[in-house]
């Protein structure tokens, strides 16, 4: 009933049965006297690794009432039902990431903000934006220059053994960079290869791309403890990636992840952005992280502008809590991507 885009029953079957988690989603609905679905909302379980530690926790989905009983405290009430179901009480907390007007009941039954998604956009060619203003399409290309030499690509420059490439599927390296990454002090969902195929490559209306960078394995910072293919010496070690996907001219991108937080995240930034310019690829670039992926500063020196609006990432945690790993949840250590989002 919200929805802009009508989704059809692939997209929910993908979205809701197709995730790679044993547990069944839970779906509320709510019912007018004379039987008429006025309103539903779900929860999908999703496995995220929690200090180390991997266990399921329930994704608030689609929050829907059909417009004329809006603002009657539908919403709410099914909310309240939700919470005493058993099935419900056996996640440990829901997580959501809501437009404002999900987020104003959210609030009154015990939802509480412990993160936020910033916006950031990045213009790569100027001209394309400014479409019927003669002057300033004119002199674009200064723009564009100007814009590019108060970025870090005009001082960086390819690093020896770094290599880039767009493929368009998750193989067994993306395993290997997520057993390898540290997680300790860290809330972050799975990023396995399971479940960034289901999350991306299968999904039903968008056509993700996938950036990676691998770097020859004589870094030490690469090489895994355990024994396995590509431990070789001189053989690529994947060491951070980036999904997007293109709309028209606009690059959005979805997810990003990498080895060592204060090592490789300028390499993976400054390769994608190369990347994306030499191929034309896009005139924009969205963003939307949280602190604890990219820093605003590191963003701000690659010429990305961040937006004023940001999106809201809310927590219920059923409850009392009742072990470390629900305490643990409200800690600022979400790690969080558009990605994140539940669609």
């Amino acid at each position: 009933a919200n929805r802009d885009t009508e989704r059809d029953e692939k997209h929910f079957d993908w979205r809701y049965l197709k995730r790679p988690c044993e547990l069944k989603p839970i779906i509320v609905w709510a019912e007018s006297g004379d039987g008429s679905k006025i309103g539903a909302l779900s929860v999908v379980p999703h496995h995220y690794s929690i200090d180390n530690k991997v266990c399921p926790l329930g994704i608030l989905g689609d929050i829907s009432v059909a417009k004329e009983y809006r603002g009657k405290g539908i919403a709410k009430q099914m909310f309240n039902y939700l919470s005493g179901l058993d099935e419900f009480k056996k996640l440990k907390a829901c997580i959501v990431l809501p437009n404002e007007d999900a987020a104003r009941p959210l609030e009154k039954t015990g939802w509480q903000t412990v993160s936020r998604l910033e916006r950031y956009v990045k213009v790569l060619d100027v001209k394309k934006r400014l479409k019927g203003k003669i002057f300033l399409e004119a002199i674009s290309p200064f723009i564009n220059f100007l814009l590019k030499l108060l970025s870090y690509e005009m001082f960086l420059k390819k690093a020896q053994g770094f290599k880039e490439e767009i493929i368009d599927s998750f193989d067994d390296r993306f395993d290997d960079l997520w057993n390898f990454l540290k997680k300790d002090d860290m809330i972050i969902g799975l990023r396995n290869k399971e479940y960034l195929r289901w999350r991306y490559q299968l999904h039903p209306t968008i056509k993700y791309q996938i950036f990676t960078l691998t770097k020859k394995n004589t870094d030490p910072s690469l090489v895994l403890p355990t024994g396995g293919g590509g431990k070789g010496e001189g053989e690529k070690r994947l060491c951070g990636y980036i999904v997007f996907h293109i709309n028209g001219d606009i690059c959005y991108i979805g997810d990003i992840l990498c080895l060592d937080e204060k090592k490789y995240p300028i390499y993976l930034l400054f390769y994608f952005l190369r990347n994306v310019r030499e191929n034309k690829l896009a005139s924009l670039i969205y963003i939307s992280v949280n602190k604890n992926v990219l820093s605003e500063q590191l963003l701000c020196k690659f010429g990305f502008i961040k937006r004023p609006d940001c999106q809201k990432f809310m927590l219920n945690l059923n409850g009392t809590i009742i072990d470390n790993t629900q305490s643990s949840l409200n800690s600022n250590n979400w790690v969080l991507t558009a990605g994140d989002k539940d669609v």
